[in-house]
């Protein structure tokens, strides 16, 4: 949506000096749970002075073997089951993989929308071994709410092809807004037309079908 992308903006812009390369992975499991996984590559300060280039990277790795760094914080305001941050690269540029484990994928979307202060309404359906996750929402929402006030959470706002969602178990059967990888069962987010969204009434829809395997 046009306000996440916004803020997603000035984010990028106003984020500190690390520069870095972040990819998130959503492993989804049959019962709707779901494990969040962002990946920080190749961490690195632009920092001029070598000195402070160097002590805002140790404060950066101090923070996340805390797990005090931003997207730990954020997967605990989300109220993730358990949260563990990891330094993978010791050595400069480094790299930081950060978990969050959240019973259901419907609850963790909706807990980030209203956080992020986005009109979006999210809605689950099971039919037998088949589970439809449904996301809807306005890309303009009358009242923008305060960028500034958002917190850590948006730390996990990136482009779209920077997303996977991965089943462990089964395929995905339909997909509205995601490309399907990998025999079905990896989806990728796309980033929405305005066309599409015009076409819609001003409403932007997404959904996701899989189908669980029998035991």
């Amino acid at each position: 949506m046009r306000r996440l992308a916004c803020i997603a903006l000035l984010v990028a812009l106003t984020a500190g000096c690390l520069l870095k390369e972040t990819t998130h992975t959503l492993y989804l499991d049959p019962d709707g749970s779901v494990t969040w996984v962002v990946l920080e590559r190749d961490i690195r300060s632009d920092e001029e002075d070598i000195d402070r280039g160097r002590a805002e990277e140790h404060d950066f790795l101090d923070l996340v073997r805390a797990g005090r760094n931003e997207v730990a914080l954020a997967f605990d305001e989300l109220g993730a089951r358990r949260v563990e941050a990891r330094v993978l690269r010791v050595e400069r540029p480094y790299t930081v993989s950060t978990e969050g484990r959240f019973s259901r994928i419907d609850t963790l979307l909706e807990e980030l929308f209203a956080g992020l202060e986005v009109d979006v309404d999210v809605g689950i359906s099971i039919d037998g071994d088949r589970v439809r996750l449904d996301v809807a929402g306005r890309p303009d929402p009358a009242e923008d709410g305060d960028d500034e006030t958002l917190g850590p959470l948006v730390s996990l706002l990136d482009e779209a092809e920077r997303y996977r969602l991965v089943l462990t178990d089964g395929k995905f059967v339909d997909a509205v807004g995601f490309r399907l990888e990998q025999g079905d069962t990896v989806a990728v987010p796309l980033e929405p037309s305005e066309d599409a969204i015009e076409r819609d009434g001003g409403r932007l829809s997404l959904s996701l079908t899989w189908e669980n395997r029998r035991n």
